[in-house]
């Protein structure tokens, strides 16, 4: 018997993927680099909520909907207070 997958989407570029109650997967899927941003952060703490919330759910595997990145951080500076 071939187990199904419920997939959730979000809007904020972190997708979970319950392969069963007990065990999820979460892709991030912010194209084209996975550029860890704001979006990425609310996604994450909506997913800690969830996780939070489900007693059954044992293993959560991260993992990139990209193969040539998985996470891109880059620091954003205010130029112009450098400047000041």
């Amino acid at each position: 018997m071939e187990a199904t997958s419920k997939k959730t989407e979000s809007a904020s570029h972190v997708r979970v993927i319950e392969e069963t109650s007990a065990y999820w997967r979460v892709l991030f899927d912010n194209p084209p680099f996975n550029i860890v941003d704001a979006t990425i952060f609310e996604g994450l703490q909506d997913l800690l909520a969830r996780m939070d919330a489900d007693p059954s759910l044992r293993v959560v595997v991260f993992e990139s909907a990209n193969p040539e990145f998985y996470l891109v951080h880059v620091a954003k500076v205010n130029t112009y207070n450098l400047w000041q």
